[in-house]
C-alpha cells in the first residue's frame, strides 16, 4: 500500500479580509496515479505514486521481483540512483538500509519474496526537469544474498516549487493589492484551484491556474479589518474542487504575511480650507498632518531592503533608495549613482521590505556594510536619511 507524501502545514491568526479574484481559467485536472517501471529479462518491476513531483516532495516506492538468486545470510541491497549518479537524498521506510555501502548513498533491503519499499526525498534545490529513476541490485547485501544483475529504470518530472507573492506587504483599509502565483500545477498535468483564505477564515475566493501553475488575483483590504499582522492563505488540493479529500493533488498551502495599517485619524483642532455658504455659515475641511517616518535601520534579507520606520502619521509615501556615492558594479564598469530600490508605504512604524531592483540585486552581492541615501516624500515633503545597509 503506497502511503501519502509529506506535505508542509501552516498556523494562522485570526481576522477577516474580502478578496476580489481575477483568474485564468483551464480545464479540470485528472487524479496522479501510480507509475510502474519493469525490467523484462528480469521480471523486476518498481512501482511509484505519481509520474510528477515538485522539488522538496516525497516518492513512494514498491519494488518486487528482487529475489535472491544466491546465497544463506543477510538480505540483497537495492540501490537508488537519478540519472546515473549517486544521490544523498533523504531517504527511509519499512526497508531503508541506513548502512554505509560504496557505489550509492540510498539503499533498500529486498525480502526473500523480492518485494521491498520505502520512500526517497527530492530536495527543494533540486533542478527542474526530466529525470531517470534507477534501482540496481545485485552486487550488494547484508550477507551473501544477492540477486542477479538487475536494472529497473523510468522517468520522472521534477517542477520548481510553488511561489506566491503580494505587491506589498502592508495596506490600509480600501487598498487593494495584486496577488501572484507561480509553479501551482497538478501531480497529473496542468493547472490547480488555489483557494485564499484570510487567517484561519472561511474560503474567500479561488484561482484557477493555468497550465504552467501560474494565475494572478487581486485583495482588497475592507472596512472593519483590524490593524495588525494577518495571513493571505493559499491551499490547493481540496479547497475549490468540489467533492471531499484530496481531489487534485498535490495538496499545498502557503502563507503571506500583510500588514493591516490603522487609518490615520486627523488631530481634533486642526482645519484646512474653509468657504461660506449662501446663508452665511462657515465649513471648515478637515486637513490631516503629514509626518513622514524616519528611518532607524536598513538591512537586506530574502532579496529585498528592509527598513525600520517610526513617527509617520499613516500617509503614503514613497520610498527610493541610492547608493551614497558613484560605485561601479564591475571592475570594468563606470562609476554611478545606483537606485537599489523603491517602493511606498502607509506605515506609521514598523518594517517596510522593498523588492531591490537589477542594479541593487547586483550590489548587494559584492558589497560589504557600506552607507545608502533613503529618500522618503509624501505631500511636497521629503525627507532624507544616509543609513549604514549591514
Amino acid at each position: 500500500m503506497l502511503i501519502h507524501r509529506k506535505r508542509p502545514t501552516l498556523t494562522a491568526a485570526t481576522a477577516s479580509i474580502v478578496l476580489a479574484l481575477l483568474a485564468l481559467i483551464v480545464a479540470p485536472t485528472a487524479l496522479a496515479a501510480p507509475v510502474k517501471f519493469e525490467q523484462a529479462a528480469t521480471g523486476a518491476s518498481v512501482t511509484i505514486d505519481s509520474g510528477r513531483y515538485v522539488a522538496g516532495e516525497r516518492i513512494e516506492i514498491e519494488g518486487a521481483g528482487f529475489t535472491p538468486a544466491s546465497g544463506t545470510t543477510g538480505q540483497p541491497l537495492v540501490a537508488v540512483k537519478v540519472d546515473k549518479a549517486a544521490v544523498a537524498w533523504a531517504f527511509g521506510g519499512a526497508d531503508a538500509y541506513t548502512g554505509t555501502v560504496a557505489g550509492a548513498s540510498i539503499w533498500f533491503e529486498a525480502a526473500d519474496d523480492g518485494t521491498f519499499e520505502g520512500w526517497i526525498e527530492i530536495p527543494t534545490s533540486f533542478v527542474a526537469g526530466e529525470h531517470t529513476l534507477y534501482f540496481l541490485s545485485g552486487t550488494a547485501s547484508t550477507g551473501d544474498k544477492k540477486t542477479t544483475a538487475i536494472s529497473v529504470s523510468g522517468p520522472v518530472a521534477v517542477t520548481a516549487p510553488p511561489t506566491a507573492s503580494l505587491s506589498a506587504t502592508s495596506a490600509q483599509v480600501g487598498d487593494t493589492l495584486t496577488l501572484t502565483v507561480s509553479g501551482w500545477t497538478a501531480e497529473a498535468g496542468g493547472g490547480q484551484k488555489v483557494a485564499l483564505k484570510i487567517d484561519a477564515g472561511a474560503t474567500l475566493g479561488c484561482v484557477q491556474t493555468d497550465s504552467e501553475g501560474n494565475g494572478v488575483g487581486t485583495v482588497t483590504v475592507p472596512a472593519g479589518t483590524e490593524p495588525g499582522e494577518h495571513a493571505v492563505r493559499l491551499l490547493a488540493g481540496s479547497e475549490c474542487v468540489s467533492g471531499s479529500g484530496v481531489l487534485q493533488p498535490p495538496a499545498r498551502s502557503q502563507a503571506l504575511s500583510l500588514t493591516v495599517l490603522a487609518t490615520p485619524t486627523i488631530p481634533s483642532g486642526e482645519s484646512g480650507s474653509t468657504g461660506t455658504s449662501g446663508g452665511g455659515a462657515v465649513t471648515t475641511t478637515p486637513t490631516p498632518t503629514i509626518a513622514i517616518p524616519a528611518v532607524r535601520k536598513a538591512w537586506i534579507a530574502n532579496g529585498k531592503l528592509a527598513l525600520t520606520l517610526a513617527g509617520g502619521s499613516g500617509a503614503k509615501v514613497k520610498i527610493a533608495v541610492q547608493t551614497a556615492t558613484k560605485v561601479r558594479l564591475s571592475p570594468q564598469g563606470k562609476k554611478r549613482v545606483l537606485t537599489l530600490a523603491r517602493g511606498t508605504t502607509r506605515l506609521l512604524k514598523g518594517i517596510a521590505r522593498l523588492p531591490l531592483t537589477a542594479a541593487g540585486r547586483a550590489w548587494a552581492k559584492q558589497e560589504g556594510p557600506t552607507t545608502v541615501k533613503i529618500s522618503l516624500s509624501s505631500a511636497a515633503k521629503t525627507r532624507v536619511f544616509r543609513i549604514k545597509v549591514g
